[in-house]
């Protein structure tokens, strides 16, 4: 009889490593979704999550019923106002599904201390991190070329080289958590930091490469307990550079030989877009159809802006609907943000948290599109 709760917490033990290896699972879908099925290990997350579900459900939605209006008269306004409904309703689907999963998530990682995230984290990202290694350099053999950018093989296995890509960034800055607070030692960190390194050295993706440098100086300053106030002042001004290098500068037809001209072009035709329809928008998912705009003789897919997309989708109206939406969110967390520039002990899951926002910041004003699976799983 005494071996009775020793066994039980041995189960449960399990049965809670399993939902955290199931998670991480779920991450590398949204990255990789050729070589693993997002509906599936979605399901099998579920269920293995449903007694978690069963006895928060109340409070949960108690929690969170303003944060679900809001994201369903986002919808309902990227719907109902698009010029492509059927589109649109597609795109609501998908950001409904995987808004969903957050209340299976969130139960699991109240109930995990930081010590089983981060075991479970790292012995699961020194495994995906051989994984993008073993890719990359398949790649690179078959084709006889270091540089991966714009590979055909590349293509067929993954998908796109911006999943790819993303995927690598992702499991890095995770990574690159685990060391800044000391969750894993440093030679279990180089073993899985730099598998990644070189894959994305070699995936060459300038967006993600820019937000590890960005992320690194945020926890850079969080290690050595440095002025976030600094931190703050440097990104305003970086965020000032760009404005000014990608709306401003004068730069027509490539003058300028910077090679910022196609986003400077992109970018003012969808303001124009914007002004056409302020209040309500375009629609959810309908950019590449109804734009019109091209680069190289190819519509293009999105605005390479994720603000932008969200006014050209949704309007004034939709866009502050979605930001108060956010913004309440954020507030339900119990953080603020004077507590969070202020706090030199942050939880794991917290400086987590706050890289994934940096990255869907960073990436989100070059490359990420708005109903994508990688925004929807930064957000989540």
């Amino acid at each position: 009889m005494s071996r009775m709760p020793h066994l039980l917490k041995n189960q449960f033990l399990f049965k809670q490593g399993f939902q955290l290896v199931l998670f991480w699972c779920l991450l590398a879908t949204v990255m990789l979704p050729s070589l693993l099925n997002f509906f599936t290990v979605s399901i099998l997350f579920c269920i293995s999550t449903s007694n978690l579900i069963n006895e928060n459900i109340k409070e949960q939605w108690r929690q969170t019923r303003a944060i679900w209006i809001g994201l369903s008269l986002f919808v309902i306004f990227g719907m109902v106002f698009s010029e492509l409904p059927e589109k649109s309703t597609k795109a609501s689907y998908d950001v409904l599904r995987h808004l969903i999963l957050f209340y299976f998530i969130t139960p699991l990682f109240r109930q995990c201390s930081d010590r089983d995230i981060a075991k479970s984290l790292s012995y699961f990202s020194l495994f995906i991190s051989y994984v993008f290694l073993l890719i990359v350099i398949y790649a690179q053999y078959r084709e006889g070329s270091m540089q991966l950018r714009g590979s055909p093989l590349g293509q067929s296995i993954w998908g796109s080289h911006n999943l790819l890509s993303t995927g690598i960034t992702i499991f890095l800055l995770l990574t690159m958590c685990l060391i800044t607070l000391k969750s894993i030692s440093i030679k279990l960190g180089l073993l899985i930091a730099l598998p990644l390194i070189y894959a994305i050295a070699f995936t060459l993706s300038r967006g993600n490469i820019l937000s590890v440098i960005v992320i690194a100086t945020f926890l850079i300053f969080h290690f050595f307990k440095l002025p976030k106030s600094i931190l703050l002042g440097l990104f305003f001004i970086m965020l000032i550079g760009y404005c000014y290098l990608f709306f401003i500068f004068p730069c027509d037809d490539g003058s300028c030989n910077l090679g910022i001209y196609p986003r400077q072009y992109i970018y003012q035709n969808t303001l124009d877009h914007i002004i056409e329809k302020p209040i309500f928008g375009h629609g959810l998912s309908v950019f590449k159809i109804i734009s019109g705009i091209q680069e190289g003789g190819v519509n293009v897919v999105m605005p390479h802006n994720l603000i932008l997309e969200l006014f050209y989708s949704v309007g004034i109206i939709g866009s502050l609907i979605f930001l108060v939406t956010l913004t309440t969110w954020f507030y339900k967390s119990g953080w603020t943000f004077s507590l969070l520039i202020r706090s030199h002990n942050l939880p794991l899951p917290i400086i987590i948290g706050i890289s994934l926002f940096i990255y869907l910041f960073i990436r989100g004003l070059f490359d990420l599109k708005l109903v994508s699976s990688q925004t929807l799983d930064c957000l989540r």
